[in-house]
């Protein structure tokens, strides 16, 4: 899960955070070294991170429980 946006001329992928997810910091910083430029989004140049810490509905899980729930409806029970 994560957050995609435009920076510039730059394509900025952001991961939440996950258990292990240091052990990909080499491998984030090979990629973003690369500058590798992504054809099919404008010709942007595609950059990793893992956020520091979760943002938006990420961030509060009781948020998403409320928004799941709240257009549900309870099966009837005979």
């Amino acid at each position: 899960m994560g957050i995609l946006w435009v920076k510039g001329n730059e394509l900025w992928v952001s991961l939440m955070p996950f258990t292990g997810s240091e052990a990909l910091a080499g491998w984030i910083d090979h990629i973003n070294r690369q500058r590798m430029v992504v054809p099919w989004v404008g010709h942007l140049v595609l950059q990793i991170e893992v956020a520091p810490a979760p943002v938006g509905l990420a961030a509060d899980p009781g948020a998403v429980r409320k928004r799941v729930f709240a257009n549900c409806t309870l099966p009837r029970t005979t």
